[in-house]
């Protein structure tokens, strides 16, 4: 990052500074281009903590946005709140004319998504949204793999995810499929890069799940193009277990979470295989970071500083607010996202498949 960002953060009030919270507080301030000003929570441990970290007095300390905004001048709003506050409270920032930056999932519903783009483009401010599992390098990989179309063109996907969480998430609807899936979700239609047009979607709990709403969804989705997927995922699981595999013309390409190539299996013709390094990870203005610099290939990062995903959100959110750079995941970009997530509740509920176009 060069010395006059260093010298020149931009202002943040965290929303939410416990569990995936504190990460935002550390990653805003590890990035080098914001500096946390605020923060707001209603569990008294997580703010003192928050205090703790950042150095801020209790005097810059809320228990709402809407004080928050009215105390203390910032730039922009960081939201990392349980899931069913989000969309008031991003309406809340919007309103006190600040820009804003909300963990996923953007919203429980696509009315509300669109509402918020819709707010944020009347009052000419910038909404980005936190969707960090996409930059993972296997799943970076895939992306370029598939638009370069190097081992033909993608004709169908399976993804399978099992989260041994051991304990349900905090209440919403349909939670997994809001608070985890969405993750998931996310991250297939960033590497088929395909309009998304049908959805068949099954959530539910096993039988045996004591979990207040599902913890386990499926999803069959059809795009243009002649491509189409599943996704069977839980947060329930009894072990945890992660597999995308790409059906291509010519090759299969397989991924697994923490794997350091892509595999890929050609046939039946010409039956062998090769494994294709990961993509480096994009870190300008970030080099300097510990945890750019084990991806490079220097010492490994640790839990002490902000994971690799978390701190170029962090510099691409910059980007967006201070030189107009739009990211792969504003608020309008990511309504597709929330329309897949939407289409298999719908289709849940409705028992029957759900066009895209039927959700307004």
């Amino acid at each position: 990052m060069s010395a006059s960002r260093r010298s020149e953060p931009l202002r943040t009030i965290h929303i939410g500074v416990g569990t995936r919270g504190k990460s935002h507080v550390r990653a805003a301030m590890e990035s080098g281009y914001w500096c946390p000003v605020a923060l707001v929570d209603v569990v008294p441990d997580y703010l003192a903590a928050a205090r703790e970290m950042t150095g801020l007095p209790e005097s810059v300390c809320f228990t709402s946005v809407e004080a928050a905004v009215a105390a203390v001048d910032s730039e922009a709003v960081i939201i990392a709140s349980p899931v069913t506050f989000h969309a008031q409270q991003i309406l809340a920032a919007l309103a006190a004319d600040r820009h804003v930056l909300t963990e996923k999932c953007f919203t429980v519903s696509y009315a509300d998504a669109v509402r918020c783009v819709t707010t944020a483009d009347e009052r000419d401010r910038k909404l980005m949204v936190v969707q960090n599992a996409r930059l993972q390098a296997p799943m970076r990989t895939l992306r370029r793999l598939v638009a370069e179309e190097r081992y033909g063109p993608l004709g169908l996907y399976l993804m399978n995810f099992y989260k041994a969480r051991g304990r349900a998430y905090n209440l919403s609807p349909h939670m997994h499929l809001w608070q985890q899936g969405v993750h998931e979700l996310d991250t297939i239609l960033s590497v088929v890069q395909q309009p998304l047009r049908r959805v068949w979607g099954l959530s539910n709990n096993p039988a045996w799940s004591d979990w207040p709403t599902p913890c386990t969804f499926q999803a069959i989705a059809e795009y243009d193009g002649g491509v189409s997927g599943t996704y069977v995922g839980t947060s329930n699981a009894r072990a945890g277990g992660f597999e995308f595999r790409l059906e291509c013309a010519e090759a299969a390409l397989i991924a697994e979470r923490t794997a350091g190539a892509i595999r890929v299996c050609f046939g039946p013709h010409n039956q062998r295989e090769e494994m294709v390094p990961l993509d480096l990870p994009d870190v300008h203005g970030i080099e300097d970071h510990p945890a750019a610099q084990a991806a490079l290939g220097g010492a490994p990062a640790t839990r002490e500083h902000a994971s690799l995903p978390d701190v170029m959100i962090y510099r691409d959110f910059y980007e967006y607010v201070a030189e107009g750079k739009e990211p792969e995941t504003t608020g309008r970009r990511n309504l597709e996202t929330i329309g897949l997530v939407e289409a298999v509740q719908r289709s849940t509920e409705l028992a029957r498949p759900v066009d895209i176009s039927e959700l307004g």
